[in-house]
C-alpha cells in the first residue's frame, strides 16, 4: 500500500480562518495501511507539501500553500482567509465567499506525489443573512408570517447544503433563490 495522506479542514464560525489538521497517522498493518513509515515513506522522506484550494463554482484556484510540514502525529496549521492569494493578490478582506471548494493536499517525496482531496461548502454569507433576522423572531409578534418565513429560509438553506453534494448546477440555481428569499424576509408589523 502507498502513502495515503488524510486531513480535515474546519472553517471558523466567522468564516475568516481555515484550520488544516493532517490525520494521515503512522502506518499500521491492521488499521492504517496508508500511514507514514515502512513500508510507506516516512515524514523525513517528504521533500515538500502543497495545499491547493479551488472554488469549484468560480474556477478560481488560490496560490498553493507550501508552509505545511508533513506529520505522522498530526499537524495543525491555521491561516486567516485574508492570507489566501490569487496570483499574489489578496482576494478576501473579511470572510470566505460562499461556494464549493475542492481542497487538495499533496505530499511529495521527490519522485511521487501522494494526493488527497476533500470538498468543503462555505455558506457564511447566507447564514449571516439568516442570523441577522434572529433578533426579529421575538420582536415581530404581530403575526406568525415572519417566523414562518424565517423557518422557511432556514429549511431552504439546509436544502442548499444537500444540493451542493450532488449537483453543482442545482446548487448554483438554488443559491440565488435562497439569497433573494433571505434578503426579502420582512416583519411587516
Amino acid at each position: 500500500m502507498a502513502l495515503a495522506p488524510k486531513f480535515t479542514i474546519t472553517i471558523d464560525c466567522n468564516y475568516s480562518t481555515v484550520t488544516f489538521v493532517e490525520t494521515t497517522g503512522v502506518y499500521d498493518a491492521a488499521t492504517n495501511l496508508g500511514g507514514y513509515t515502512s513500508p510507506n515513506i516516512a515524514t523525513g522522506d517528504v521533500d515538500s507539501t502543497a495545499l491547493i484550494i479551488k472554488n469549484v463554482l468560480t474556477d478560481v484556484t488560490f496560490d498553493t500553500i507550501t508552509s505545511i510540514t508533513a506529520s505522522s502525529s498530526g499537524v495543525t496549521h491555521a491561516f486567516a482567509l485574508t492570507a489566501l492569494l490569487v496570483d499574489g493578490v489578496q482576494l478576501y478582506t473579511d470572510y470566505l465567499l460562499d461556494g464549493i471548494y475542492d481542497i487538495t493536499y499533496n505530499v511529495i517525496d521527490g519522485i511521487t506525489t501522494y494526493t488527497y482531496t476533500i470538498r468543503k461548502l462555505s455558506l457564511g454569507y447566507l447564514y449571516g443573512l439568516l442570523a441577522k433576522g434572529m433578533p426579529n423572531l421575538g420582536g415581530c409578534s404581530c403575526n406568525n408570517n415572519y417566523l414562518n418565513s424565517w423557518l422557511e429560509g432556514f429549511a431552504m438553506l439546509k436544502g442548499l447544503e444537500g444540493a451542493s453534494i450532488c449537483d453543482t448546477d442545482a446548487f448554483i440555481e438554488m443559491y440565488d433563490k435562497v439569497k433573494n428569499f433571505l434578503l426579502n424576509i420582512k416583519c411587516n408589523c
